[in-house]
């Protein structure tokens, strides 16, 4: 069985024995689990050096989180940024969403959005629901 660690986050590759290997249940999770998709292998001529200061706490934490992944510290640094520049612009999103349901008072109830998943794929498939 796969442990937690395994899972922690889509870009870092797990530290897992190729016998625990689940194949065929997700195709991003095996590509994962099988090192083909890993954000840091690329080619290392086209790294930029960058020195930054952080705080001491955060240093320990990426370490530590650097080592209980079996990865080095400059691809946990390199994941970490990568998702938050994948995530940035989904916050954003939201926060503009918020602002607009702040400023208009306009939502779908949640009833609504329920009965339109459950009809996903019936013969009287419902259409998205409107505010």
């Amino acid at each position: 069985m796969l442990g937690k660690k395994a899972f922690q986050t889509p870009h870092m590759p797990p530290k897992v024995p190729p016998e625990a290997r689940v194949t065929g249940c997700n195709c991003a999770i095996d590509a994962i689990l099988d090192n083909r998709l890993s954000p840091w292998k690329t080619d290392p001529m086209n790294k930029v050096v960058r020195t930054i200061q952080i705080p001491e706490h955060l240093d320990a934490e990426l370490r530590q989180r650097a080592e209980a992944n079996g990865i080095d510290l400059a691809q946990l640094v390199e994941v970490a940024i990568a998702h938050y520049l994948d995530d940035i612009d989904d916050v954003a999103e939201d926060d503009r969403r918020w602002a607009q349901y702040e400023q208009d008072g306009k939502s779908i109830p949640g009833d609504a959005i329920k009965s339109w998943i459950e009809s996903w794929g019936k013969a009287d498939e419902r259409s998205i629901p409107k505010p």
